[in-house]
């Protein structure tokens, strides 16, 4: 098991890492590198499952995929740092809300990437400075996957699109929640 109040963490985590995991043979990465990835990430099921605490083992894991690939850390940080979620008390207290998490993980570039045609199509589709554009392809760049926040699915898909065509590999992940 992992203890309970990083057990939510640690299912974000491992999304992450199959999202992560896909996202490597969309960009046409080596299939033993996919198979590597995935050969260390299948343990983490039975460490949830497990009756005996294997929080720490699980974020070992997952740090080990990040050393190898900064990519991961990606995974790692949304074992480390808390993903806000309405409690159920909010629930039984009536606090009905409509909450949307929709991130686009930017990455991979693959050759002939335009940089500047990245810079362009984030600063268009998000309505961002060329400051803030710049950091997100010079990541990419690096070789980093960045999860780029939009408000919407509709943007998410434009903003994907747009990524694609510049030569960058994008994926939705879509963390929607509606309670209601």
């Amino acid at each position: 098991m992992v203890v309970p109040d990083k057990y939510h963490q640690a299912l974000q985590s491992l999304q992450r890492i199959l999202i992560l995991a896909r996202f490597m043979g969309y960009e046409g990465c080596d299939p033993r590198k996919i198979a590597d990835v995935l050969d260390a990430a299948e343990i983490l099921p039975a460490y949830l499952a497990s009756p005996c605490d294997k929080t720490s083992e699980f974020r070992d894991t997952v740090e080990s995929l990040a050393l190898r690939d900064p990519r991961f850390g990606y995974a790692l940080a949304a074992f480390d740092e808390p993903f806000a979620v309405r409690t159920w008390r909010e629930v039984e207290e009536g606090v009905h809300i409509q909450k949307t998490v929709i991130h686009v993980l930017v990455s991979a570039p693959q050759p002939g990437l335009s940089k500047v045609g990245l810079t362009r199509c984030l600063q268009e589709v998000l309505a961002i400075g060329l400051r803030e554009a710049k950091e997100v392809t010079d990541s990419v760049l690096l070789g980093k996957a960045v999860a780029i926040p939009v408000r919407d699915r509709a943007m998410a898909e434009r903003l994907a699109m747009a990524v694609g065509q510049v030569g960058a590999t994008a994926v939705i992940e879509d963390l929607t929640s509606r309670i209601g």
